[in-house]
């Protein structure tokens, strides 16, 4: 009779515990994602600051990606991870716009050649990639020479729910065509692994490149997480 009464009332503790527990582990996962976007914004905002440019190259010295008729990487992602899913032809460009990782692969490249290990567009380890500061191996800084003075990332891991972080660096250099690339964004796709945000804004709807996000009540509108740079 006592085992009984003991079952019972570690059942009904679990049955009142359990819902508390996946709401932190919930919480723990997006408040997780809100800081990995934060701090790869940040290592592009570093980059810059070193280079004068952004991470947009695809070719191995690093001189393209810098405007409409010189382009370069359209979308950086996270080598780890599965690609999320998008659900139109305005967020599924993330998706198409990344392909699949390997060498050269033209409009998508990772954080992890650009912010880590200055091999833009080479998954194969090749190139000069960016320059260096002048005189300064990797890690020593010069504030009066410009150069890629990384690594910005130690690491560039999946998002909690498995998906690829991504940034629509398009936007940082490339104007206007049929859409208005007008907001760069460091994002995941969140808990639903939907990528919700359009990768640029309609001409006719220059509002919709903006995040779609309410982690708290995915109804209203998206569940993406992100940070913009510009």
């Amino acid at each position: 009779m006592e085992v009984i009464v003991v079952v019972a009332v570690i059942g009904l503790l679990a049955a009142i515990l359990a819902p508390q527990v996946a709401k932190y582990l919930k919480d723990a996962k997006i408040s997780k994602a809100r800081a990995d976007v934060n701090t790869i914004a940040a290592a592009i905002g570093d980059f810059y600051k070193d280079t004068g440019k952004w991470p947009t190259a695809n070719n191995n010295d690093g001189s393209n990606g810098n405007s409409k008729t010189n382009p370069g990487v359209y979308i950086l992602g996270s080598l780890q991870g599965k690609n999320p899913r998008g659900h139109s032809t305005g967020t599924a460009r993330w998706i198409t716009w990344f392909g699949n990782p390997g060498p050269n692969y033209s409009t998508g490249d990772t954080f992890r050649n650009q912010l880590v290990l200055n091999h833009p567009g080479n998954n194969d380890g090749s190139g000069e990639g960016y320059p260096l500061k002048e005189g300064a191996p990797p890690g020593l800084s010069l504030t009066d020479v410009l150069g890629w003075n990384g690594s910005y990332l130690k690491t560039c891991p999946a998002d909690p729910w498995g998906h690829r972080y991504y940034c629509n660096v398009l936007s940082l250099y490339y104007g206007t065509g049929a859409y208005i690339f007008d907001q760069c964004w460091v994002l995941s796709s969140g808990p639903n692994g939907i990528i919700e945000t359009p990768v640029g804004s309609d001409l006719d709807d220059p509002q919709s490149g903006e995040l779609n996000s309410d982690p708290d009540d995915p109804g209203i509108g998206g569940d993406d997480i992100g940070v913009m740079i510009k």
